[in-house]
C-alpha cells in the first residue's frame, strides 16, 4: 500500500481495518478515501475507509460487528503522541448501487453525487472480490447518464431558487436565523448544481470548497465571488437579501445545462 499517511498510527489503523474486512465474504471491495488519500490529511484526521457490499442488510450487520472490533484496532494508537484527540477510523459501508432519496424543501442538498464521487472517483481500491466493483464503476464514471443529469440539475435548481426566494420573506418577518439558514442551504445547492452542470462529482459542499473550486473545477474567480456570501457584517439587516441576490446572479452566470 503505497500511500503517504500523516502518521504511523494512521497506517496501522488502515491496514488492520483492511485485513479485517478482507476476511468478510460480504465485502466486495475496500477503498481508501478522504484527505489522507489526497495527501491533505493531518495528525488529527480520520482514516476514511469504504467497504462495499451487495446486500443492503449487510450494512448494519457489518457496522455493528465493527463497533465491537474497531476499539481494539485503535487501542494504543489513539494514545500515541503522533495523533490528535479526534483521530478515528471513518468507516463507511455502502452498496455499489447508490439510491436517490426523496427530499423536502428545507433538507439542503442531497448526497447522491457526493456518494458517487467518494465511491468511484476520489478513492483508491485496495481490495476487490470479483468484478462487481469495476462493473458498477463503469455505470457512473466518468459521469452518470444524460437523462439523470438533466433531472438532477433541474431538481437542484428548483430547490436552490426556492431557498433564495425565501430569504427576503424571512428577513421582512425578522426571522434572520431562518433567512441565514436558507442562504446557507442555497449556497450548498448552488455548488451541487454547479458540479452537476460541469459533469463532475463533488467531495462535499462545505469542508473542501476552496480546493474544489480552485483545484478540481479550475474556477478561482468563482471562489473569490463565492466567499463574500459568508462574510456577514450584521445579521439583523437587509444584508442577507443582497447576498441572496448575489447568489442568484452567480447561479445564472455559472450554472449551465
Amino acid at each position: 500500500m503505497n500511500f503517504k499517511f500523516p502518521t504511523q498510527s494512521h497506517q496501522e489503523a488502515f491496514e488492520a481495518t483492511v485485513e479485517y474486512f478482507k476476511k468478510k465474504e460480504e465485502a466486495l471491495a475496500i477503498t481508501l478515501v478522504g484527505s489522507v488519500l489526497r495527501g491533505q490529511g493531518s495528525f488529527d484526521a480520520d482514516i476514511d475507509v469504504d467497504v462495499f457490499v451487495e446486500n443492503p442488510k449487510a450494512i448494519d450487520t457489518l457496522s455493528n460487528e465493527f463497533d465491537v472490533v474497531g476499539p481494539s484496532i485503535l487501542e494504543g494508537l489513539k494514545d500515541k503522541p503522533d495523533t490528535g484527540r479526534f483521530f478515528d477510523i471513518g468507516l463507511h459501508i455502502r452498496t455499489l448501487n447508490p439510491q436517490l432519496k426523496q427530499r423536502s424543501w428545507t433538507d439542503g442538498p442531497g448526497e447522491f453525487e457526493i456518494e458517487l464521487g467518494h465511491s468511484f472517483v476520489y478513492c483508491e481500491p485496495v481490495f476487490k472480490r470479483g468484478t462487481a466493483y469495476d462493473l458498477a464503476k463503469k455505470k457512473f464514471v466518468p459521469y452518470y447518464n444524460a437523462t439523470l443529469r438533466n433531472e438532477r440539475l433541474k431538481e437542484t435548481e428548483k430547490f436552490c431558487l426556492n431557498n433564495i426566494e425565501h430569504i427576503e420573506l424571512y428577513v421582512k418577518r425578522g426571522l434572520y436565523f431562518q433567512a441565514f439558514k436558507r442562504l446557507h442551504d442555497a449556497c450548498q445547492e448552488f455548488l451541487q448544481a454547479l458540479f452537476i452542470s460541469k459533469r463532475t462529482y463533488p467531495l462535499d459542499y462545505d469542508k473542501w470548497v476552496e480546493y474544489e473550486l480552485i483545484e478540481i473545477l479550475k474556477m478561482p474567480e468563482l471562489y473569490r465571488e463565492f466567499v463574500p456570501l459568508y462574510e456577514l457584517q450584521k445579521l439583523e439587516s437587509d444584508e442577507l437579501v443582497s447576498k441572496g441576490k448575489h447568489l442568484h446572479n452567480l447561479f445564472k452566470k455559472y450554472v449551465k445545462n
